[in-house]
């Protein structure tokens, strides 16, 4: 992993021990954004399946069920069996 996406990777770690939504999903979403301008279809599977896992943490359904089917066909597009199964 390039260590630029690694750096978002910690940061989305250390923003979800914070209890803080606004910034967690913001890290997530610069993660996701970091990786998929870097053609990084693993990291941007992970931050995926982080992004899908906040929500469902801050209990927001809505936000779930809007996210989900998205990174789904996303993770089966690109093999990516453990997240898709994980989210």
């Amino acid at each position: 992993m390039h260590q630029l996406l690694q750096s978002h990777s910690n940061l989305c770690r250390i923003a979800a021990a914070q209890d803080d939504f606004d910034n967690e999903i913001s890290s997530i979403r610069e993660y996701i954004n970091e990786a998929h301008r870097q053609d990084d279809t693993e990291a941007e599977g992970q931050a995926r399946t982080m992004q899908m896992m906040c929500y469902y943490n801050y209990y927001l359904p809505d936000s779930l069920k809007s996210a989900l089917p998205k990174n789904l066909e996303f993770m089966g597009k690109h093999e990516q069996w453990d997240h898709y199964y994980s989210s």
